[in-house]
């Protein structure tokens, strides 16, 4: 059997999922190159990826059911386990990278690479900044006081 075989409705409805799926993998990838840190770039890793196999494995599914003649479930597994799995991958991959920032913040050496310098430096600025504000006396607000000279002499 060929694809001429297939009706109108099935071979448009088979290329619009497809496209539909290759216009979001290419969002994504998109998405990869503008962000900066690891951390922004999680996001376009998983939403767009994600839907657009979906979209290109249901193209794939319609097409082989009427290629066929019989339901094709092989396309629908994987279409199922495609969103459970690359979320689930992600977080932990970003997880792993905030334990990673927050072992280097508070001294712990790890190898890197050179793109998530930039993060490695906020999490120092921030550890330190954590540090002078734990060196504080309590105060009235949150905002700064300055010392007052008086309190120091009896």
């Amino acid at each position: 059997m060929t694809g001429a075989d297939l009706p109108l409705w099935a071979a448009a409805l088979v290329v619009a999922l497809a496209l539909l799926g290759g216009m979001l993998v290419v969002i994504g990838s998109f998405g990869m190159l503008r962000l900066r840190s690891f951390y922004e770039r999680a996001h376009p890793a998983t939403i767009a990826p994600t839907m657009g196999a979906s979209s290109i494995l249901l193209a794939s599914l319609v097409y082989f059911s009427l290629v066929e003649g019989r339901f094709m479930p092989k396309a629908l597994l994987v279409m199922v386990f495609i969103p459970l799995v690359n979320p689930v991958t992600a977080m932990l991959l970003a997880r792993a990278a905030l334990s990673r920032d927050r072992s280097l913040a508070f001294g712990a050496r790890v190898q890197v690479g050179d793109a998530d310098i930039e993060q490695q430096r906020k999490a120092r600025e921030l550890a330190e900044a954590m540090e002078e504000a734990a060196r504080r006396p309590p105060g009235r607000g949150s905002a700064a006081r300055p010392p007052d000279p008086s309190e120091d002499t009896p």
